[in-house]
């Protein structure tokens, strides 16, 4: 009832002409119409007009309570969004987690594998399940989610050395990634580099090298605004200093390769394999640039810190990586018996963990072909030199830059076991190859030219094996300087052809 008097007693009151009483007649019906508890026909003003009201009377002390009401409005709004955002998040990683966990725990080689079971066969058949999966409606209903899933299973591939799949795989992520509008930056080049890493795999070096050309910087810049993990940067640039290295450019590929040593110190996981692997392969681009001591100290010293990090470290393919490098460098020095050592650890690792086409396992057994043909076992070392072509071939393909080393090492060997002509014909092969993709004067081509010279003059063709050990020591003096064993070992080719052709004042001047 008191609701109802100061309706009517507001309304007469009211200054708005519309709102009030016209005549005293319907101010007087209304009160009677209230006495006689009948429905009066004032009506109380509204919220709206009573806050405008306000508003006009307290200008200054509305508007600042307007702001902030705004304010604390949009901070709930941001709030609630970001809530829902980590519950996605958090719902995303956990389906992630769920299926890393039913994975990875037995197709990361790179864990610690002592006192197991488990075989490369399990790891492959794992994974095989894992990429039906990923098909399924309950990925595929899922894309952001299987986007991530399908660059970890290409990376996981990978490590098994089953490289098809690695690339099958980190297409669809790049498909993906195309596919949904608005992908952050990350993972725009992220793709970008994995597509001028698929160009190298393809053949297409010169490809491959502009678009990672054109990629690293981007990288760079982004890192160093935040928007890009170093770990992704670091990967990218690693890969171009393979790429450079089998383009011949060693010096560019150190660069690269002593950048991602110092971005390793900004990792947030799994540093000590980057570390590892990258110092053995600068290593290996050292003694390209003919600083052959300088490569073996390298090499010994990444071989050393990993047996000091203990049995986690030395159990895995990145310490199998390590060995395969010491090793071969150990044979070159002439230390066979250390050499005989460090690969057998190292293939025993790789048996256990990795497939058997696995670019790894390759090169170890290139290394021990080459340990075999030292210790004049011209057999066996044909027999692992036929076999590394073979994983480099499924692999790789003609273009990965061991490859020719690998048919050098078979030519070789069947010359001593008397097939001249079979080792003829493989040893032209790897320097077609080798003057296909370097550059002129390059060390890696001298080589072969220089075990093909030795194949011509055991068969007395001498003036084309002249030609052929002439330039290749010449080159081999530039590139790798007078006293390395690459240098010194084409010396000794170049004497035995002059000795074989009975031109001793020639044989003279390159008597060891």
């Amino acid at each position: 009832m008191k609701g109802e008097l100061d309706t009517i007693v507001l309304a007469a009151l009211e200054k708005d002409p519309s709102r009030r009483y016209i005549t005293v007649e319907q101010f007087a019906e209304d009160i009677s119409r209230h006495l006689s508890d009948l429905p009066i026909q004032a009506r109380p003003q509204s919220i709206g007009r009573r806050v405008t009201k306000f508003v006009r009377r307290h200008r200054l002390l509305a508007a600042t309570s307007a702001l902030l009401l705004a304010g604390l409005v949009a901070g709930i709004a941001i709030t609630l969004y970001q809530v829902r955002q980590a519950r996605a998040d958090k719902a995303r990683t956990e389906t992630i987690n769920s299926f890393l966990q039913q994975m990875l725990t037995y197709t990361n080689p790179m864990q610690q594998v002592t006192g197991t079971s488990r075989t490369s066969t399990v790891m492959q058949d794992i994974l095989d399940d894992a990429a039906k999966r990923l098909e399924s409606d309950e990925f595929t209903r899922q894309p952001e989610i299987r986007l991530r899933l399908e660059r970890i299973l290409g990376d996981a591939f990978g490590r098994q050395g089953r490289y098809d799949l690695m690339y099958e795989h980190y297409q669809k992520y790049a498909q993906l990634c195309a596919e949904q509008s608005g992908r952050n930056e990350m993972e725009s080049l992220d793709t970008l580099a994995l597509w001028a890493m698929e160009l190298f795999a393809q053949g297409k070096l010169s490809e491959s090298e502009n678009l990672f050309r054109g990629t690293l910087p981007q990288l760079r810049s982004a890192v160093d605004d935040g928007k890009v993990k170093v770990e992704i940067f670091a990967e990218a640039l690693n890969n171009f200093g393979y790429l450079r290295r089998t383009q011949g450019d060693s010096r560019e590929a150190e660069l690269s390769f002593r950048e991602v040593l110092q971005l390793s110190q900004k990792f947030t996981s799994d540093p000590h394999f980057v570390v590892r692997v990258t110092q053995s392969t600068l290593a290996s681009v050292l003694a390209d640039r003919g600083k052959f001591q300088e490569a073996l100290q390298t090499s010994q010293a990444a071989v050393a810190k990993s047996r000091r990090a203990g049995i986690a470290s030395t159990s895995t393919p990145d310490f199998g990586f390590v060995l395969t490098i010491y090793g071969g460098f150990l044979t070159e020095a002439g230390r066979l018996g250390e050499a005989d050592s460090a690969l057998s650890e190292g293939e025993r690792i790789f048996r256990q963990l990795l497939a058997p086409r696995n670019l790894w396992l390759g090169d170890n057994v290139r290394n021990r072909a080459a340990l075999l043909y030292q210790q004049k076992m011209y057999d066996e070392a044909l027999a692992k030199a036929q076999e590394a072509s073979s994983i480099y071939l499924k692999s790789f393909g003609t273009h990965y830059d061991n490859y020719p080393t690998a048919l050098t090492i078979q030519g070789l060997s069947l010359n001593r076991l008397g097939r001249a002509a079979d080792a003829e014909k493989v040893l032209r092969e790897a320097v077609k190859l080798r003057e296909e993709l370097m550059p002129q004067g390059h060390f890696f081509t001298a080589l072969a030219r220089s075990a093909l010279g030795e194949c011509l003059a055991g068969q007395h063709k001498y003036s084309e094996a002249e030609s052929l050990l002439i330039q290749s020591y010449d080159d081999l003096v530039r590139s790798q300087g007078p006293d390395n064993p690459r240098t010194t070992l084409a010396k000794s080719r170049v004497w035995d052809l002059y000795v074989g052709w009975r031109r001793p004042k020639e044989a003279a001047r390159f008597q060891q």
